[in-house]
């Protein structure tokens, strides 16, 4: 019998996979890039006959490990503030290895963090949250719903600017963002509802490929799924 943990097994690891691996991040791929998620499936082959836990990337680890190995450049545009954009990104094993030695070792320390006062703990978790939403691009969104209409617009070669994404597309992308994010808390807070939230995860994909396409242009889609207010040639 499948188990009911399996689907979000799989849609972590790939949700996680393919979030790395965004063009923006430019990393290079080695030739031991899919060995890494062949060693993942004999791993999780070999907990399931044994009784292990599985394992699976960890997203927020994931893309702070990324971002903190991302060498970035600076670009002044014509207008406006000067930008730091992803360079390259230093691809090691070392720093991952290291960052799950460290983890292991702070066991030894746990006698003593009990000595912690848990509103300490919360905070460090509040900040952590804090700093991972940085950069976010549904929050930057709700943000730049009550900015200027210039700032839903992209720049195109010359001096004159052309508004082809209107306020109304983000309102409604934007919506049912937020409307699907509700029905996934309810259903995972709900406990007889909590066992099929991640079969619910997987529907999400069919509404973005199959439903999302017929609701918007494709030009608006091309700005939803990128920062607004990009550069466009």
């Amino acid at each position: 019998m499948t188990s009911p943990s399996s689907p979000l097994l799989c849609l972590d690891q790939n949700i996680t996979v393919r979030t790395v691996n965004s063009p923006s991040h430019k990393l290079r791929k080695g030739q031991a890039y899919h060995l890494d998620l062949c060693a993942l499936g004999v791993l999780t082959l070999f907990a399931s006959l044994t009784g292990l836990p599985w394992m699976c990337s960890a997203t927020v680890q994931s893309l702070n490990h990324v971002r903190a190995m991302t060498v970035y450049r600076k670009i002044k545009p014509k207008d406006g503030p000067e930008l730091e954009v992803p360079d390259y990104v230093v691809e090691t094993r070392v720093t991952g290895f290291g960052v799950h030695a460290a983890v292991l070792c702070s066991a030894l320390a746990i006698p003593t963090l009990s000595l912690v006062p848990l509103p300490v703990v919360a905070g460090v978790f509040l900040y952590l949250g804090r700093k991972v939403m940085t950069g976010n691009q549904f929050i930057r969104r709700c943000k730049q719903l009550f900015l200027d209409e210039d700032e839903l617009c992209i720049k195109t070669e010359g001096e004159k600017e052309q508004v082809i994404l209107g306020r109304k597309a983000v309102w409604r992308f934007t919506a049912m963002q937020v409307l699907c994010l509700t029905i996934l808390w309810c259903l995972k807070l709900t406990p007889s509802t909590a066992l099929i939230f991640p079969s619910v995860i997987g529907v999400l994909m069919i509404l973005r490929s199959k439903l999302i396409p017929k609701l918007f242009t494709g030009r608006e889609l091309m700005l939803l799924d990128t920062a607004i207010g990009a550069t466009s040639a």
